[in-house]
């Protein structure tokens, strides 16, 4: 299996940042001849890596994420983000925000033909206007950018800002992993003036925002998940899979404007297992345990009826000996 190498760390990275990510089988395969080629020489490579980090939106308000496209060869973007719910992606709603990886090399109808200077100077590390006012030349930027297609209609309505989010963590991943400016983060719109995306929060210039987060998280995020203690219980406990992070979690994790908005994933997963066990419901005492990967008051009230009922230490916080019982699904 020929594979495009460069970026293959990416979805175990985001895991460790606390981010929810999905890997579709194939995603890690190159898809035909198309290779990432360096701006300056022009060589082209499976070992190679892509010049800049180009956000879209679909222009619709869920997204049903492919390896191939309706032709069957190519994917459309190398990657997906929106609230994961019910097997799509969706603008806002329950569920958890999440990045759905589809393809690991160029992805070859996303970014389409633009102005190709503007191009250069990114590559460059130059803060670009985000509104592209040239003409398109003849330079596709498919095989030079990192495509993510965000489930959003593009009329300037809100996404969930956990998504968001997720997208300024990719975009600090990358950089730092590369040695990027976080400029290096554009909109399609910035590189074509057909487009508008991304517009969203009816902001015009949102990939602004994006970038100055970008900026301030560089440097500053995990990129390895966080040690967890092994349980004491003597009895094997299920290894945890790799759809959700295992971190110690309390009352206040998982709000986007928290101490720790990157254990969303984590609340989720936690909160998805009292329902399991028949702990999350209008009866808590702190009220309902949603599964909107927010870990307040009736969340923390389940988790403590959980833990009673489980003999464990009944302090409301999921360690790895709560997560040990909530995920042991022979009791």
């Amino acid at each position: 299996m020929t594979q495009h190498t460069a970026m293959l760390w990416l979805p175990d990275a985001l895991r460790g940042a606390g981010i929810n990510v999905i890997e579709l089988d194939g995603w890690d395969e190159a898809q035909g001849n198309y290779k990432w080629t360096d701006i300056d020489s022009g060589a082209q490579s499976y070992g190679g890596e892509p010049t800049c980090y180009m956000i879209h939106h679909t222009g619709s308000s869920s997204a049903n994420p492919s390896v191939k496209d309706s032709s069957g060869t190519w994917s459309k973007a190398n990657c997906w983000a929106g609230v994961w719910r019910d097997g799509r992606l969706y603008q806002t709603g329950s569920g958890v925000p999440t990045i759905v990886f589809t393809s690991s090399g160029p992805a070859r109808v996303s970014s389409g033909y633009g102005h190709g200077p503007t191009l250069h100077e990114v590559a460059a590390d130059v803060r670009v206007p985000y509104k592209q006012t040239a003409s398109d030349t003849n330079l596709a930027a498919n095989r030079y950018a990192w495509n993510v297609e965000t489930a959003a209609l593009g009329d300037g309505s809100a996404i969930d800002p956990g998504v968001e989010y997720a997208l300024v963590v990719m975009g600090a991943l990358m950089a730092d992993r590369f040695g990027w400016s976080p400029w290096r983060a554009i909109g399609h719109l910035t590189w074509t003036g057909r487009k508008i995306d991304p517009y969203w929060d009816g902001q015009r210039d949102v990939i602004v925002r994006i970038q100055d987060s970008i900026a301030e998280m560089m440097g500053d995020i995990p990129v390895e998940p966080p040690p967890v203690e092994p349980p004491v219980d003597p009895e094997e406990p299920p290894t945890p899979g790799d759809e959700y992070m295992y971190p110690t979690i309390r009352q206040g994790d998982g709000y986007i404007d928290g101490a720790n908005p990157q254990w969303r994933g984590a609340v989720v997963a936690m909160q998805a297992q009292l329902g399991y066990h028949e702990f999350a419901d209008e009866k808590t005492a702190g009220g309902v345990c949603a599964f909107d990967g927010a870990f307040g008051p009736g969340s923390e009230s389940a988790l403590r009826g959980f833990q009673a009922y489980k003999g464990l230490t009944v302090d409301g916080i999921c360690g790895p000996n709560t997560w040990a019982k909530l995920i042991d699904r022979r009791s």
